[in-house]
């Protein structure tokens, strides 16, 4: 019965859209075995802390915070105000990290904590790195950026 000690916690949803009211749960209405940000959220004293925001619980790329609307981390329960976002929040306890490559149809997880090089991709993926200049964003509910690139095939 944590829901407010996080941000967005009542609006969290698994990988498949169907509402996660028990967050830190292995079940989707709680109680029982803790799944890996249940496990971190208790460690935190069921607190939302710098640490607990900044970790990704499931592995998948994403920060807590990211995942539930704090990026920044600025988030408290005792302010009472609303985090930075509060739509696309996803569990920050249960991956969802399944590709799909168009060229062969072939599917894979990959799981953002191991030693993950590109040695590890399908050989026809194109590995390209982007330095993106800092911007602000605004506190308003939802910001969107746009940015345009001319990316060079190669060829």
């Amino acid at each position: 019965a944590h829901p407010k000690s996080i941000p967005n916690g009542d609006k969290v949803i698994d990988p498949s859209g169907n509402p996660w009211p028990g967050v830190g749960h292995e079940r989707s209405y709680g109680g029982g075995t803790l799944n890996p940000f249940g496990l971190d959220f208790k460690e935190a004293g069921y607190r939302w802390t710098q640490d607990l925001c900044r970790k990704d619980s499931d592995c998948d790329g994403l920060s807590n915070g990211e995942e539930l609307g704090d990026p920044l981390c600025q988030w408290s329960q005792d302010s009472g105000e609303l985090p930075q976002f509060d739509v696309g929040i996803t569990h920050p306890g249960i991956a969802d990290v399944e590709r799909s490559t168009a060229a062969s149809g072939a599917s894979m997880k990959l799981d953002t904590c191991a030693n993950f090089t590109e040695d590890d991709l399908p050989s026809d993926y194109i590995s390209t790195s982007f330095v993106m200049p800092s911007y602000e964003v605004p506190s308003e509910r939802t910001t969107y950026t746009k940015f345009a690139m001319k990316v060079d095939d190669g060829e």
